[in-house]
């Protein structure tokens, strides 16, 4: 192994470089978003940056101070092509929507059996009526006739 000075950065042969660009990609954020947090704190990555050409080296250490304010993302769980997160709320939802069709169901049967209820009501008045107006219709010796068979 093989030590050797760059500049401000002192690396090893093994240890791997990454760039401004490199590392805000890894973190889904913009290369200037880490550049303008390097250069708002210069104590902290003091021997630790290298600019070369247009881009600058970070070394282990200023990736790891990096890393602490800018965190991998977590990765996403995905089920059924749908986001782990995304999905439970779909399972919530579906178990709530469930639940109300349960209710509804229960309900419409219980107006179906109120209807039936009305139906049969209906034809016992329509069948009272049609006896009424066979009464009415006779004259009053029929009426007392009929009175005294029942």
């Amino acid at each position: 192994m093989y030590m050797y000075s760059t500049g401000t950065v002192h690396c090893t042969e093994r240890e791997q470089k990454m760039t401004i660009s490199e590392f805000a990609t890894s973190r889904g954020k913009q290369p200037q978003v880490i550049s303008r947090y390097i250069n708002r704190h210069p104590e902290d990555f003091k021997d630790h940056t290298k600019k070369t050409g247009k881009a600058v080296d970070l070394d282990d250490r200023a990736v790891e101070i990096l890393s602490e304010k800018y965190p991998l993302p977590k990765p996403v769980t995905v089920i059924q092509g749908v986001p782990k997160e995304e999905f439970e709320e779909l399972q919530q939802e579906n178990r709530m929507l469930g639940r109300k069709l349960e209710a509804s169901q229960e309900a419409y049967i219980k107006l179906l059996s109120e209807k039936q209820q009305l139906e049969l009501q209906m034809k016992d008045l329509l069948l009272l009526e049609g006896q009424v107006e066979d009464f009415e219709k006779r004259n009053w010796f029929e009426k007392i006739r009929y009175r005294f068979k029942r």
